[in-house]
């Protein structure tokens, strides 16, 4: 029985390795996530996956006319070998797509792609409000003004 359980328990080991050696890095997260919209245009694409990643590690984003936007050097986050990111020229309104290659350290290569969007700022609610009072208040001004010299004259 004990010959059992011990056989049972070395075969369970060997699995869970085996598993985990069969592993590849996959997207855990990413910001700006996958699919978001944003109302500023980022600097940088950071990328999170499940496997510390070695170098060949690859991020590249794409405007909508397949345009490479970023700044051509991935870097590898040196204190959290999980995190890869990329850093971008400015960006304009519009559909971007990151392409990630992550190549782990035990060798296995994987790869995929998701969108984000930034918003066309445009102006505003709070801008827009802002500018109507202030040209309110200067229209008042220049009505008091004017009725002000009208009581001299």
């Amino acid at each position: 029985m004990k010959r059992l359980i011990l056989s049972l328990l070395l075969i369970g080991l060997l699995f869970v390795s085996l598993v985990h050696a069969l592993a590849h890095a996959t997207l855990v997260r990413s910001d700006p996530s996958a699919g978001a919209t944003v109302d500023r245009a980022p600097s940088e694409v950071f990328v999170w996956f499940s496997e510390q990643l070695s170098t060949g590690s690859k991020l590249t984003v794409f405007d909508g006319q397949f345009q490479a936007v970023d700044k051509g050097e991935t870097f590898i986050d040196a204190s959290d070998a999980t995190l890869m990111r990329v850093q971008l020229a400015p960006l304009g309104p519009g559909r971007y797509t990151v392409n990630w290659k992550a190549s782990a350290i035990d060798g296995h290569v994987s790869s995929g792609s998701f969108d984000f969007f930034v918003r066309d700022a445009g102006l505003s609610p709070l801008v827009i409000v802002a500018v109507a009072a202030a040209a309110l208040l200067a229209l008042g001004i220049v009505f008091a003004i004017s009725r002000a010299r009208n009581r001299s004259a």
